[in-house]
């Protein structure tokens, strides 16, 4: 199962390689095997809580408790799938064993979710998967024919049987990767030979070979549908994965034709050569979105599929000689270096080209499985045969030491493909990699198979080295890559605010210019110091007022006046700092200062009129400025409204007087600029005071 991350914008800058400096560091390694029979690891996952599934194949007794405790099983027949389970440290928690005594039955597929765990394998004759050595119950399939089965089982964390069951036909079948939605269905890919039943859908293959096989199944283990990509030779579906909408992407190969839509037509491509590769996309009931393939004239295949945040689809696998991976704009070739190199392309979610980059030399070079890390990194596990790869796809040359005939190898690129490191593993013997899994905290493991003396630790300068030794046959193995991080990394961000600004990463606000800093403990034990340079540009939206003219406080800006009584209209040609009224009424400003724009309250002027100048001749204030009380002399004491009003326009103060003194208690009122306005007989003065 691949897993696809989406991050949020925080936790994908916590991720990103421009916060955090990440190294991937051995942890540990495991081994189950005998002395004389081949012991395989095939499949392995991670849970929620961070325990570890592997399954595979053993022949004879072997102990499956890596630590001091003995833990033994023996196989029934040939060969016997097995299922154990560690913690995250490695500490044997429990094994199962399912097979019978007629053929070899081994694990293929493994994935898990807060329900249980699936594992998917293949087995011949008939077999009890009831794996629960403790209980009378059984629950047995038979195989259809002299040919191997392909088997799913579930069972719960504590490896008790839940439900199993099968397809297949007279020929060889099997189930090659597994993924799960968010919904508990269960998707798989794989290939079955002659007429199998997958629930009502009945299905046969096109030729004597295998045909590819993608199939979604629900909680119960029913089969909701399936769908086969037949050949006029072979095509085996070997990867899968869902993208953000739980769509399944399926790879793969076939040999000589295929049919690319078998739910709605018939969209048959040849191959180039012996075997081209081929991918789709396909919705959630089934049905196939789009589908490519690509080709030399030698032998070529598809692995293994992940998808990243935005649904960019990544695919690794094999090829030779030539290739085109750019089947719709132009031309993108590789060209293989040794007999088999290894691919890894980009495509779009509509599976359009982004790129196409070689890893390769005179070792034939096989990837077997694709994973994808929270933080944005691509591994790329398998095996090398026969000389020297350069694991770096661009112009740079890095290569491992050479072990023996076959060794196995983990290569880390960014998302562009560009080259981080390569891990390599091997004796003189001869070693593989099956598949890998990334967990929720960016650690790796894989499983595989290996023989002799092996050092899964491949640090520099280490003085303890970790090595497993077997006898004359190959051992089932596990190791953990940790990610951790060496030194802390520092970045900035430059931001200009118009007014206070809340930063999303510590969700503290800021009211002045200046430099903050956080540091930043992320869930994978990195640490960063993020740094944000804020310069806050405010905008004075004050004004002054003397009798008809209003002033902006705010200087070096642009201005345009409004007409808060007409609707905040614009007011033509009034674009100064400076408004002198020509009527009464109440008016604001739109201030902009570089990138900032604000606008002030609305102001109130009155007394603007040739009436209005005989009741200013006849009215008077003092003292002025005032400290607590104003006096308002009138020459005839007529009866007239006082009103006292802020900068903004509000009413603060408002009394009626017939008096020649009218005193105004201005105490409770703060130190600053106010205005005074006296209504008489329809006309009306208003006066600037400054309160002291």
């Amino acid at each position: 199962m691949k897993n696809k991350y989406i991050m949020s914008s925080i936790v994908a800058l916590l991720a990103s390689g421009s916060l955090f400096a990440q190294e991937n560091e051995f942890m540990w390694a495991n081994s189950q095997g005998g002395t004389t029979n081949n012991d395989q690891g095939r499949a392995i996952t991670v849970d929620d809580n961070g325990n570890v599934y592997s399954t595979g194949k053993f022949s004879g007794t072997v102990d499956f408790d890596a630590g001091v405790g003995v833990f033994e099983m023996t196989s029934s027949g040939s060969g016997d799938a097995y299922i154990t389970k560690t913690d995250n440290d490695g500490n044997f928690l429990w094994a199962k064993q399912l097979g019978g005594t007629t053929g070899a039955d081994y694990g293929t597929a493994i994935t898990a979710d807060t329900s249980g765990v699936y594992i998917g394998g293949v087995f011949k004759g008939t077999v009890d998967f009831d794996v629960d050595t403790t209980a009378t119950e059984t629950f047995m399939l038979t195989s259809a024919g002299t040919n191997i089965d392909a088997f799913i089982l579930k069972m719960d964390h504590s490896g008790d049987f839940i439900w199993a069951t099968k397809f297949g036909g007279t020929g060889g079948d099997a189930p090659n990767d597994f993924a799960l939605d968010g919904m508990g269905h269960l998707y798989l890919v794989g290939h079955f030979n002659g007429t199998s039943s997958f629930g009502s859908t009945t299905l046969s293959s096109t030729w004597i070979n295998e045909d590819g096989i993608a199939a979604k199944m629900d909680t119960a283990g029913n089969f909701i549908w399936a769908i086969k990509f037949g050949a006029s030779d072979q095509c085996r579906l070997e990867g899968l994965t869902l993208d953000s909408n739980g769509n399944p992407i399926v790879v793969g190969w076939f040999e000589n034709s295929v049919d690319l839509d078998p739910t709605s037509g018939s969209l048959v491509a040849g191959s180039v050569g012996d075997r081209d590769i081929l991918y789709a996309k396909l919705d959630t009931a089934g049905n196939v979105d789009w589908a490519k393939t690509h080709g030399s004239w030698s032998s070529d295949q598809g692995r293994s599929v992940v998808c990243d945040e935005d649904d960019n689809i990544y695919i690794t696998g094999q090829f030779s000689a030539t290739i085109d991976f750019n089947s719709s704009l132009g031309t993108d070739e590789l060209t293989s270096g040794g007999n088999k190199d290894v691919y890894i392309q980009k495509l779009t979610s509509t599976g359009d080209f982004i790129w196409a980059k070689r890893i390769g030399g005179t070792a034939n070079t096989f990837p077997k499985d694709l994973n994808i890390d929270p933080f944005g990194y691509l591994y790329i596990s398998g095996t090398c045969v026969g000389g020297l790869v350069d694991y770096n796809p661009g112009a740079g040359v890095d290569t491992t030491a050479y072990f023996g005939s076959q060794d196995a190898f983990v290569d880390k690129l960014d998302l562009d493909g560009n080259f981080i490191w390569v891990k390599a593993i091997g004796s003189g013997f001869g070693e593989q990699i099956f598949q890998s899994y990334v967990d929720d905290a960016g650690n790796f493991y894989t499983t595989g198979f290996y023989k002799d003396t092996i050092d899964f630790d491949y640090g520099v300068g280490v003085t303890e080295l970790i090595s497993l030794t077997n006898g004359s046959s190959t051992d089932a193995f596990v190791f953990k890559l940790e990610t951790t991080c060496n030194t802390p990394i520092s970045s900035s961000e430059d931001l200009l605010s118009c007014g206070a600004y809340t930063w999303p990463t510590n969700d503290s606000t800021y009211t002045a210019s200046g430099s903050y800093s956080e540091v930043l403990s992320s869930m994978y034990g990195c640490d960063s110091i993020v740094t944000l340079n804020l310069t806050i540009n405010y905008i004075d939206i004050t004004l002054s007022q003397d009798f008809d003219t209003l002033t902006s406080n705010a200087t070096g800006a642009t201005y345009q006046w409004l007409d808060c009584d007409n609707g905040n209209a614009p007011i033509a040609g009034a674009t100064s700092a400076t408004y002198i009224t020509e009527a009464n009424g109440t008016f604001a400003v739109i201030i902009t200062d570089g990138s900032c724009t604000d606008t002030s309250e609305c102001y109130t002027v009155a007394g603007v009129g040739l009436n209005d100048l005989n009741l200013i001749n006849n009215i008077s204030f003092y003292p002025v400025p005032v400290s607590e009380v104003l006096s308002i002399k009138h020459q005839d004491a007529s009866e007239m409204q006082i009103k006292v009003l802020d900068q903004a326009g509000r009413v603060l103060i408002s009394q009626r007087s017939n008096q020649y003194i009218t005193k105004i208690d201005l105490s409770a009122l703060a130190n600053g600029v106010y205005y005074v306005s006296v209504f008489e007989n329809g006309l009306s003065i208003t006066k600037k005071i400054v309160k002291q």
